[in-house]
C-alpha cells in the first residue's frame, strides 16, 4: 500500500472517529457520579488533591492533568470531557502505528477504523475520565515493547517504553495489566524463540525502574486496601448476563442495548476474524471444493493473544462485570480482528465491502452511543427540585455519597443532607473517595431519620434505583411509609443512576 494512500485513509478514519465522539460530547448532559469526582479532585491544587488521592482508588495522572485542562478551558460538561475525545483520538491514530510495527500497514488500518466506531471507545470519549488516556499509554507502551524485543534497542526507545508503561501505571492501576503481559511474552520469547542473551539483564532493569517509580502511590494503594478491605465494595457485587468470556468482548463493538439478528451475524464474523488471525488460506477452489489452510502463530499474534485474554481472564476470575476496565484488552480484540480480516484470500474489493458491512452493522449501536449513553440526569433532577421546593423543606439523599453531584448542580436555598453513619469525616469530596461507594446503611447503623429531618414538613428524597440494593436505600424510603408520611408526587428521571424525586408530606399536614 502506497505511502500518500495510507495517509489519507487514516485521515479518514481519524474524521470518522472525530466525527463520532465530537457528536456524543455534544449531545451528553450533566455529569454523572464519577466525573463530579474527578472534576472536584481536579479543582483542587497539586498538592492539595494528595490528601484525597492517595485514598483513591485510580491513581493521580488523570486528576492533575484535568488539574490544568479545565484551568485552560472550564470545568464545564463539553469543555472537560474534550480531554477524552483528545485521548480517543490519540489512540485511533496510536493503533494504526502498532498494527504497522506489529504485522501491517493494512492491520494497522483496519484496527484504527474499528477503534474509530467502536461503540465501547466513543461512550469513554464523553466520560471526562482516564480510560482514554489509560488506552493511548496502553498502545504506545506496547509499540515501543514491540520495538525493544523485535528492533532497535537504543536509549531512547528503552526510555519511551519505560516513560509510557508508567504513565500508563499512573493513569489507572489496571495499567499494571501491562507488566503481566508483556513479561509472560518475554518469557515466551525467552523460551520458545531464538536466544536473546543480550536483552534479559535490560529487561529486568527496566521492569524494575517502571514498577519501582510507581512504589510510591501503590504502597499507599496497598496500605488503603488493606485497611477499606471487605466484601461489600461494589466492585465484588457487578453482574452481567450471559458467558463473561463472551459478552465483554461483545460489549467492545455492541454495548448496552441489543439487537438479536445484528449481534448474531456480528459475533459469527468477528469469530471468523478471531480464528484467521491464527490461519492463512492456502489454497481454495470453489469448483474443485478444496479448502486448504495452514497455522501460521507469528510471535505478534502471540502478543496480541496476550493483550486480549490476560485482562479478561483475570476479570473472569473475580467476576468483574465493568466493560471499560477493559479498554486494554480491546487493543488485542481489535488488532486480532484486523489480523484475521487482513488474512482473508479475497480480492480487496471484497474486503472493503466487508469493512463497509462492519460499519453498517456497528451505526445502530453508535446511534444510541451518541443519544443514550452520557444523557445523565442530575441537572434536569436538581431544576426539577429547585421548581418544587418550598419554605420548611428538607433535601434528604438515602446514599451520602450522591449529595456531590447533587450539590454540583442544585441552586436553591433549602438544606440538603446527605444520609450517612455517625462518626464519618465531615468533608463530603474525602468521605466519598475513602469509602468509594462502600454499602454501609444498614438497620444496624442507621442514624434515626426522625431527628435527622427534624421539623421539616415536607422531605424531597433523592433516590437512585442504580444502586438501590448495593446501599439499600429502599430502608429509607420504608422509614417513610412505615410512618404515614404521605407520598406527594414521585418523578423519574433514568439516566445511569435510574435517578426519581419523590416528595412526602409529614403525617396530618395539610
Amino acid at each position: 500500500m502506497k505511502f500518500k494512500k495510507t495517509i489519507l485513509i487514516l485521515l479518514l478514519i481519524i474524521f470518522i472517529a472525530m466525527l463520532f465522539r465530537l457528536s456524543a460530547v455534544l449531545s451528553s448532559k450533566s455529569f454523572w457520579f464519577d466525573e463530579v469526582v474527578s472534576i472536584e479532585i481536579a479543582k483542587k491544587g497539586i498538592i492539595e488533591s494528595w490528601q484525597y488521592l492517595k485514598w483513591e482508588n485510580n491513581p493521580p495522572l488523570h486528576y492533575w492533568f484535568l488539574h490544568w485542562w479545565i484551568k485552560l478551558f472550564g470545568a464545564y460538561e463539553i469543555p472537560a470531557r474534550l480531554s477524552s475525545l483528545l485521548f480517543s483520538i490519540f489512540g485511533v491514530i496510536a493503533i494504526y502505528f502498532l498494527g504497522r510495527k506489529l504485522i501491517s500497514r493494512r492491520v494497522g488500518l483496519i484496527a484504527s477504523f474499528l477503534i474509530a466506531i467502536s461503540v465501547l471507545h466513543i461512550s469513554l470519549s464523553q466520560d471526562a475520565r482516564m480510560y482514554p488516556m489509560l488506552f493511548f499509554f496502553a498502545i504506545v507502551s506496547c509499540y515501543y515493547f514491540w520495538e525493544i524485543m523485535h528492533g532497535r534497542r537504543n536509549r531512547i526507545n528503552w526510555f519511551l517504553y519505560i516513560l509510557s508503561t508508567v504513565l500508563a501505571y499512573y493513569t489507572h492501576i489496571l495499567g499494571l495489566f501491562l507488566f503481566v503481559i508483556q513479561n509472560i511474552y518475554f518469557i515466551y520469547k525467552h523460551y520458545f524463540l531464538p536466544k536473546d542473551r543480550e536483552i534479559k539483564k535490560l529487561w529486568i532493569y527496566s521492569q524494575a525502574v517502571s514498577v519501582g517509580l510507581f512504589l510510591p502511590w501503590l504502597y499507599f494503594f496497598i496500605i488503603k486496601a488493606i485497611i477499606l478491605l471487605n466484601g461489600s465494595a461494589w466492585y465484588f457485587h457487578t453482574s452481567g448476563g450471559g458467558f463473561f468470556l463472551l459478552e465483554i468482548p461483545r460489549g467492545f463493538l455492541f454495548l448496552g442495548a441489543e439487537s438479536p439478528i445484528i449481534e448474531f451475524v456480528g459475533l459469527i464474523f468477528f469469530g471468523i476474524f478471531l480464528t484467521y488471525s491464527l490461519v492463512r488460506v492456502k489454497e481454495w477452489s470453489a469448483e474443485r471444493m478444496e479448502f486448504k489452510v495452514e497455522f501460521t502463530i507469528q510471535p505478534a499474534t502471540v502478543f496480541c493473544w496476550l493483550i486480549f485474554l490476560v485482562p479478561l481472564m483475570a476479570g473472569f476470575i473475580i467476576q468483574l462485570w465493568v466493560i471499560k476496565y477493559y479498554a486494554i484488552s480491546s487493543i488485542g480484540f481489535f488488532l486480532l480482528v484486523a489480523t484475521g480480516i487482513s488474512n482473508l484470500k479475497i480480492v480487496n474489493k471484497y474486503r472493503f465491502a466487508l469493512i463497509c458491512m462492519i460499519f453498517m452493522m456497528s451505526l445502530p449501536y453508535n446511534f444510541i452511543a451518541i443519544t443514550s449513553y452520557g444523557q445523565h440526569q442530575w441537572a434536569n433532577a436538581a431544576d426539577y427540585v429547585l421548581s418544587k421546593e418550598k419554605i420548611g423543606d428538607k433535601i434528604f439523599i438515602p446514599a451520602f455519597i450522591y449529595k456531590l453531584p447533587f450539590d454540583y448542580y442544585y441552586k436553591g436555598n433549602v438544606e440538603v443532607i446527605g444520609y450517612e453513619p455517625l462518626g464519618l469525616e465531615s468533608d463530603l469530596l474525602f468521605k466519598t473517595v475513602k469509602y468509594n461507594w462502600c454499602p454501609i446503611i444498614s438497620k444496624e447503623n442507621m442514624p434515626d431519620i426522625g431527628e435527622v429531618i427534624g421539623n421539616a414538613q415536607r422531605v424531597i428524597v433523592i433516590y437512585s434505583g442504580t444502586i438501590a440494593i448495593m446501599y439499600k436505600t429502599d430502608l429509607v424510603l420504608d422509614w417513610f411509609t412505615e410512618n404515614d408520611w404521605d407520598l406527594e408526587t414521585r418523578e423519574e428521571f433514568g439516566g445511569f443512576a435510574n435517578l426519581a424525586v419523590l416528595i412526602f408530606r409529614r403525617p396530618g399536614d395539610e
